[in-house]
């Protein structure tokens, strides 16, 4: 399954590109994250390891499979967690479209769990939650280079992102 989810932000590129690059910190930016804990030696990179602590309880942990400061990329894939899926490969892009404002990407390919009843429900309801908290992820990048603060718990976004 899939579902891209495309957020505009009144900041420059390289800005929001230095928030979502310091892997180890999306705590700052997403509002169902509390912490971080780094798993691993590296901070950043093809190989960096990770686990988001989510306000509920949950966590997931997740590894960087392709890194490329140059055009302001990264994929990840989960490894494991409490959320209801098998796999979920995740890409996030910065693309500038001035020098004050850029386009945030965050591409996901997932597969839900439970089988077919899994799919019907990821169908009815996980993709929209995923676009919903990931567009308030993505405009967190803006929100935290704006305010220095975090992202409070469950924070929405004013802007709505498209969801494709």
């Amino acid at each position: 399954m899939h579902v891209k989810v495309i957020q505009e932000l009144d900041i420059p590129a390289a800005k929001a590109w230095k928030l979502m690059a310091d892997f180890n910190n999306i705590q700052h930016v997403h509002p169902m994250v509390v912490s971080v804990d780094q798993l691993g030696s590296n901070e950043r990179g093809v190989g960096a390891m990770r686990r988001c602590n989510f306000y509920d309880g949950g966590s997931i942990q997740e590894r960087v499979i392709l890194w490329d400061d140059q055009n302001m990329k990264y994929q990840i894939q989960f490894m494991s967690g409490t959320l209801p899926l098998n796999s979920n490969t995740t890409s996030i892009m910065v693309e500038e479209i001035d020098s004050v404002k850029c386009r945030m990407i965050c591409d996901v390919e997932y597969d839900p769990k439970y089988g077919f009843i899994g799919k019907i429900m990821a169908s009815l309801f996980l993709r929209r939650k995923f676009g919903s908290v990931l567009g308030d992820m993505l405009a967190g990048v803006q929100y935290y280079a704006e305010n220095h603060e975090d992202v409070p718990e469950g924070w929405n976004s004013p802007t709505r992102a498209t969801v494709v």
